[in-house]
């Protein structure tokens, strides 16, 4: 294995391995050590023979591997002379794994919460070791996850202002990072008429995106060009609670050109982020459309947080 020589609880972890074998037989299992104490970690696997697994090792005798989760992947490449990318985010007790840029597995990460070393390892079960060969990987980095607004409580005043959108603005700038709230189902108006979100890499020269849910249901990303909204796409959600007082969580994890949503705890869709990558601001918003906004009420959120990750080097 190599290590990054980082010490991180969160980050975003993640490498391109080549299996350079001619023999399309020949087994492998590639991944990631992570929050490595000793003999304290994490380890993300990927193997030849399409499945992915998270296990863990503890400091206590025989320090066996401890299967946490594992599946069958399709997106994993399993000829001879593949290539997979891996990304693995980490952040407090839960994480998330990515395999060739699709989203495979929410993993629960919350035995081990302490900061810790991370490696790349060549292989990681018994019998993918062969004698003069090698693990060829390329691309591996280790980015920081670090808190950049929140969590924090509070309500968006609707204003009825035709003109503008109701929105809780936060001091955070960012281009890829982690953004998510619990948002409350206004009071007092009238049935689906509501909308919640976040407005994202908000700056003067471009954008932003805003991605909200509905109460429809249906999720809507768009984008702000020179004096209105472009829808880029729109989606039913039946996992989206409509009703009076309902609480919804929705999380998105944005990284380059793509994005990730997330409402109440499922992964719903990727989203395009390649017309806008730079930094910007990040705000809740709510009533985004025409009549959602209702003078007297407001839209409650809870647990509203940003993080950050860090640019490469």
């Amino acid at each position: 294995h190599r290590n990054a020589w980082v010490s991180l609880t969160n980050s975003v972890i993640e490498a391109t391995f080549v299996d350079t074998h001619t023999d399309a037989g020949r087994s492998w299992s590639h991944g990631f050590f992570f929050r490595k104490v000793d003999r304290l970690y994490y380890i993300l696997s990927i193997s030849s023979r399409g499945y992915w697994s998270l296990d863990r090792r503890d400091n206590v005798p025989p320090y066996d591997a401890i299967e946490v989760q594992f599946g069958f992947s399709s997106n994993i490449q399993t000829g001879a002379g593949v290539e997979n990318h891996v990304r693995v985010i980490a952040l407090d007790d839960r994480g998330w794994l990515f395999i060739n840029g699709v989203f495979e597995s929410e993993l629960d990460l919350s035995v081990v919460d302490s900061a810790g070393t991370v490696s790349v390892i060549g292989v990681w079960f018994n019998g993918d070791e062969h004698p003069g060969e090698s693990t060829v990987y390329k691309d591996f980095s280790v980015r920081p996850i670090e808190l950049a607004y929140g969590p924090e409580d509070g309500e968006i005043e609707h204003k009825a202002d035709e003109n503008r959108v109701d929105t809780h603005p936060t001091r955070a700038q960012i281009a890829d990072g982690i953004i998510e709230a619990y948002f409350v189902n206004p009071l007092f108006v009238p049935p689906g008429q509501w909308s919640s979100g976040f407005i994202f890499r908000d700056n003067w020269n471009s954008g932003p995106y805003v991605v909200v849910i509905s109460g429809q249901p249906a999720w809507y990303h768009e984008l702000w060009v020179e004096d209105g909204w472009e829808r880029l796409a729109v989606e039913r959600a039946s996992n989206v609670g409509t009703g009076a007082g309902a609480t919804n969580l929705l999380r998105l994890i944005a990284i380059g050109e793509r994005g990730y949503l997330f409402i109440n705890g499922s992964y719903v869709a990727d989203l395009d982020l390649s017309d806008l990558t730079g930094e910007g601001g990040v705000e809740a918003v709510a009533s985004l459309f025409r009549g959602h906004s209702v003078k007297g009420t407001s839209t409650p959120f809870e647990r509203f947080a940003v993080w950050s990750i860090a640019e490469l080097p």
